[in-house]
């Protein structure tokens, strides 16, 4: 879980707009918050370190950026970086 006891996507985006960073959906918000939250430890919230480490993008746009084939996406994604679909053909990943 992320230190100041953030337990919403809507309080995390919060936290991302005071320090105007409001880049992600509310669905990446939530993702953010559920990765963190598999740590047993409480996790300071580093608004800066994350918007280093993640980033939510459309398929074509990582495709385009990264030269993957779209039959190949799945799989080279999965091999390079942790990703979860945060809305139809949008991604959440960490940066590789």
């Amino acid at each position: 879980m992320l230190s100041n006891k953030i337990y919403s996507a809507e309080q995390l985006q919060t936290k991302f707009k005071e320090c105007d960073r409001d880049y992600y959906s509310i669905e990446g918000y939530q993702a953010i918050l559920d990765y963190f939250d598999e740590f047993e430890d409480d996790v300071e919230l580093d608004v800066i370190g994350i918007c280093c480490d993640f980033n939510e993008e459309s398929k074509e746009y990582i495709m385009s950026q990264y030269d993957i084939e779209e039959s190949e996406f799945d799989r080279y994604m999965n091999d390079n970086t942790w990703m979860v679909e945060t809305e139809p053909d949008t991604y959440l990943y960490m940066g590789f």
